[in-house]
């Protein structure tokens, strides 16, 4: 793997900590994920769709007046950028 490949110790930490298996990261994209607002939709693998719908588990818990912690949901939608930036631009930009 190409070391703009390999995760960083921060993403494989957010990674386990949200039982999402990095090794799947060239899965083929089968599944279809829609904006909650837009209704866009785009196509993803399983671990793009873990990543996405850890992120907004958050952000809708920050939204029922939880407190979460930001920063991490903030990696998470990072973490989906650096996986595939079109469900990025197209669920949550």
């Amino acid at each position: 793997m190409a070391k703009k490949d390999k995760f960083t110790t921060g993403e494989q930490n957010l990674a386990k900590k949200y039982n999402l298996d990095l090794t799947k990261k060239d899965e083929l994209r089968t599944l279809t994920e829609y904006n909650r607002f837009g209704g866009a939709s785009v196509v993803v693998n399983e671990l793009e769709l873990k990543t996405y719908r850890a992120a907004m588990s958050l952000y809708e818990a920050y939204e029922r007046g939880q407190k979460i912690n930001v920063s991490e949901a903030d990696r998470l939608k990072y973490l989906l950028l650096r996986l595939n930036s079109d469900a990025y631009m197209a669920l949550l930009d």
